[in-house]
């Protein structure tokens, strides 16, 4: 994960999938292309949050969302 701050723009790398996320962003960008966010990434006290299930699923993950104890599970 690489961030840079001259344009508040993370950017995660695996062998096969590039993603670019800039804070307040409607859009993504996957492999050079993209692709629409459900919500945009914030900063909230210095610390940046990115949408977790869009992150986890364009990587190849599972998330499952349990409301009654409002936990996030990912596998892969």
């Amino acid at each position: 994960i690489g961030w840079d701050g001259a344009t508040s723009t993370a950017t995660l790398k695996t062998a096969d999938t590039e993603i670019k996320i800039t804070v307040g962003a409607a859009e993504a960008i996957v492999n050079g292309q993209a692709v629409k966010l459900d919500s945009p990434a914030v900063i909230v006290s210095d610390r940046s949050f990115m949408p977790v299930r869009f992150v986890a699923e364009t990587l190849g993950g599972t998330v499952a969302w349990d409301g009654a104890t409002s936990t996030a599970t990912i596998t892969k």
